[in-house]
């Protein structure tokens, strides 16, 4: 039995250090034990044994020799011990100090139950090769007492056993818990890549589960009730655990590059990240009441994150790119950022950056009555400058305070139907700063916002890249500008409005933008506009309007019908100035385009000029063709209507609208065509050149409907 006692001295010689993490004398005591083992120091020879115990009458205690069964007679086990269905007591004591390779429980073994100390006396057992090995149905359970350890070294693994520990479980040199079941309101500690396999673990009182030094939660579950806590340090991890915090007074630690992996957290209590680490790719839950923390430079990571109640980020923490969806409070603190994230802000929910924290370039989502507060940050540099990825959703507010924030840097296109103030009159009591007022917006980045909502932030808006489409209203803002590269579009109201040397595209060929101010623009400008057969986009200025030399670009649209003017700018105050070059997208064929202006309008001219096809005669066409064409003309810039399909023609089009004989195969066009050559033509239709000789001349047919076979005179006309 002496031989399976080592002293102290002996061990710290043999390991030169206690075992990382530990202050214990039982720590050094089995990293010592495993040292001699693996070097022969201590045993030339492991002794396997079988557990006799209570066949002879003597205590049912693991360090009386008489107890075993094994060669030499009545020596301890440091090999294999043995259980079996032999009748032996299987309730047993464990004083001491006891290290083997493994326990092995066969198939017929009944359940043993092993009581490791007496509570007051420090004993320790430590399993340095298989572990405990489970082949029966029944299953053994392990009741460690205070001041008592039970330690799985090299490999070994706590198998599918039951344990109750109120001093220390200890595993390392990758060791696992297996299968266990574990009950602690002391010490489970993992170190040097040891892992809880799929081990399920309670952790109550005021119990403490330690991962670190590269060791890993594996898949198990741990559920920390009452006042227990469960921490992550060095470079271990979560791995695929499921973890619960819950009770209020819990908590889960992830500190020095420490990761969450891909565990699934459910916290009412307290989750903190320090110090480097992260939440890796795990899902979150924060319930209501609970918290989670994100300090010392640690992130969010790419974890899924849902609040119910209270998110924060300290210090130069970030959010990382995650996914965090909130009902709750996300609070930016300090220096911290929301680096890449995805931040939804639902119903009740309040995002807020504090200090000199910034959005960096997260997208906010903002629902129902969900609020962004960026009022009480003062930027990154102390300048009252923030930064935003983008903003969407269908409502909720946007607080801006007295800062300049500048959005779309992520290059999405979204669309926002929410406010965006600053904190005066149209702040709302969310905002931190109240009554701040002169929010600024810049939008930056290749993508668009369109704004739905109706905004009250009172600075300046700059469109620097991409487009700001506003369909709502930025009317409050004291000046939009759109600057080389960025557009100014939509349908809605904007406030007094320079467009410098970028571009101002209102809305579709149906809509108007309005500016509720003045309007100018430099010769470096473009104004786009869409036209339709019917309509035009056009803007409308309640103030004056400098036209400034900017080029004017009309998209025209496939359709039936021209008009023959557009208006594409009035001005209440007075238009000054003309445009300069003029840039036509698929102009139909057939016309020309123009622009004229007004004391307070600006027009864009459509005119039909149609030009047989040279070699039909002197002129380009013949005389029926040049007719037909200056006729289509003539009552196009007269009544300002023509179907476009007259803007094309071939020759062979325009002699068949002459009446020349047409082939089978052209007869349901000419057909078409003659029945609106019959309305060009009759003397009571309102607003007909009033010398309609030359179109009688040439097309007789256009006088009758159903169309005739041609005829080679017609009818004077008054």
């Amino acid at each position: 039995m002496s031989r399976n006692r080592v002293s102290l001295p002996r061990l710290d010689r043999a390991y030169g250090a206690p075992w990382p993490g530990a202050g214990r004398t039982t720590r050094r005591l089995a990293a010592g034990l495993l040292a001699s083992v693996s070097l022969g120091a201590l045993t030339a020879a492991a002794v396997d044994a079988t557990w006799v115990g209570g066949q002879q009458p003597a205590p049912a205690e693991w360090t009386q020799g008489t107890n075993w069964q094994s060669t030499p007679a009545h020596t301890l086990p440091d090999g294999t011990a043995f259980f079996t269905n032999n009748g032996a007591v299987t309730s047993l004591s464990v004083t001491g100090v006891v290290s083997l390779g493994q326990m092995q429980f066969g198939a017929a073994a009944p359940a043993y139950n092993f009581n490791i100390g007496d509570g007051v006396n420090e004993s320790f057992v430590a399993l340095t090769g298989g572990g405990v090995v489970v082949q029966s149905a029944s299953t053994p359970s392990f009741a460690i007492q205070r001041a008592s350890e039970m330690t799985f070294l090299n490999g070994s693994s706590a198998g599918a056993a039951v344990y109750g520990n109120s001093g220390t479980l200890f595993f390392a040199d990758f060791s696992t818990a297996a299968q266990a079941t574990i009950s602690t309101i002391g010490t489970v500690d993992f170190t040097a890549q040891s892992s809880a396999g799929t081990a399920t673990l309670f952790n109550e009182q005021t119990g403490a589960i330690a991962f670190r030094d590269s060791s890993t939660a594996g898949s198990a579950r741990i559920t920390n009730t009452e006042s227990s806590s469960t921490s992550f340090i060095g470079s271990s991890t979560a791995g695929s655990a499921h973890i619960v915090n819950r009770d209020a007074g819990t908590q889960t630690v992830f500190s020095e590059t420490s990761n969450a992996g891909h565990a699934t957290i459910d916290n009412a209590g307290h989750l903190s990240f320090l110090q480097n680490s992260s939440a890796a790719s795990a899902t979150i839950t924060n319930d209501l009441g609970a918290a989670t923390s994100f300090q010392n430079s640690s992130s969010a990571g790419n974890a899924t994150i849902v609040n119910h109640s209270a998110v924060d980020f300290k210090n130069t923490s970030t959010a990382g790119n995650a996914s965090i969806s909130s009902e709750g409070f996300t609070r930016f603190s300090d220096t911290s950022t929301a680096g890449t994230a995805t931040l939804s802000t639902g119903a009740g929910g309040f995002t807020g950056f504090l200090d000199r924290s910034t959005g960096g370039q997260a997208r906010f989502i903002v629902a129902d009555t969900g609020v962004v507060d960026f009022s009480a940050s003062t930027g990154r540099n102390n300048d009252g400058r923030l930064s935003a990825g983008s903003f969407e959703g269908a409502g909720g507010s946007i607080y801006l305070g007295a800062n300049q924030l500048t959005v779309g840097g992520n290059n999405l296109s979204t669309a926002y139907a929410g406010a965006i103030s600053d904190c005066g009159t149209n702040g709302g009591f969310e905002c931190a700063i109240p009554g701040a007022t002169g929010g600024s917006l810049v939008k930056a980045g290749s993508g668009a916002l369109t704004l739905s909502g109706i905004n009250g932030y009172s600075g300046a808006t700059d469109v620097n890249a991409g487009a700001l489409i506003v369909n709502g209203s930025i009317a409050p803002s004291v000046l939009t500008t759109a600057n080389a590269g960025g557009t100014l579009g939509g349908n809605g109201i904007v406030g007094n409005t320079v467009i410098n040397g970028g571009t101002l595209a209102p809305g579709s060929a149906t809509g108007t933008l309005t500016v509720q101010g003045n309007l100018s623009f430099t010769a470096a400008s473009t104004y786009m506009v869409e036209v339709s057969p019917l309509s035009a986009a056009r803007t409308n200025v309640t103030g004056t309007a400098t036209l400034g030399g900017a080029i004017l670009s009309a998209n025209f649209a496939p359709g039936a019908y021209v008009s023959r003017q557009y208006t594409v700018v009035n001005a209440a105050g007075g238009v000054t100035g003309s445009f300069g070059a003029q840039v036509n997208t698929n102009l139909p064929a057939g016309f020309v385009s123009s622009l004229s202006y007004d004391a307070n309008s600006a027009f864009l001219n459509l005119k039909l000029d149609l030009d047989p096809p040279s070699g039909q005669g002197a002129g380009g066409g013949n005389a029926n063709q040049r007719n037909v064409a200056g006729a289509l003309g003539n009552s196009f810039n007269a009544a300002g209507g023509i179907p476009l399909v007259f803007g094309a023609l071939s020759a062979a089009g325009l002699t068949q609208v002459s009446g020349e004989a047409a082939t089978g195969a052209q007869q349901t066009t000419f057909n078409a065509m003659s029945l609106f050559i019959g309305v060009l033509t009759d003397p009571f239709v309102a607003g007909r050149a009033t010398d309609r000789r030359p179109l009688a001349a040439c097309c007789p047919m256009a006088t009758a409907n159903p169309p005739r076979a041609p005829v080679r005179s017609a009818r004077p006309m008054a």
